[in-house]
């Protein structure tokens, strides 16, 4: 039975395709050239300073240092941990449920169930070959998953 339910927020359980319009609208505003959307999808659930480098990779370092998150980015399992202590429930009680497959990869290093969504950004295959333990078609599949 699952106690502890770890959801993703961008992809997961808000529309994604905002979020990049922001980074596009972002580079435009200082007066880059915003980078492929195809690109910006796949820094999704990377920290900023490991995003940037991505999508930035001739940026200033010390920039991209001093713009950094205070967890490891995914699919560094601390977040999932630091999640799990402060709520007091067990790796094996807990699930992670992500879009992508960094969620699947932290969710199996950290000991959680592993749990995907079809209505992400990374295909129910990636999701699969990632460590999925199942993948909801549907928000209302989560229900029976997570008993």
């Amino acid at each position: 039975m699952t106690r502890l339910a770890m959801l993703d927020c961008d992809g997961a359980l808000v529309d994604g395709p905002a979020n990049i319009c922001a980074i596009e609208e972002a580079c435009v505003s200082v007066g880059l050239t915003p980078p492929p959307r195809a690109l910006i999808r796949r820094i999704d659930g990377l920290s900023l300073i490991k995003a940037m480098r991505a999508l930035r990779p001739a940026g200033d370092g010390a920039q991209h240092r001093a713009l950094a998150g205070r967890h490891p980015s995914k699919p560094d399992r601390a977040m999932l941990l630091a999640g799990m202590a402060k709520a007091g429930v067990a790796p094996h009680m807990t699930a992670m449920i992500g879009d992508i497959s960094f969620d699947m990869t932290m969710a199996r290093s950290a000991g959680c169930r592993a749990v995907g969504v079809a209505w992400g950004y990374h295909s129910t295959d990636k999701l699969a070959d990632s460590g999925a333990d199942a993948i909801a078609q549907h928000a209302s599949d989560l229900v029976a998953m997570l008993a």
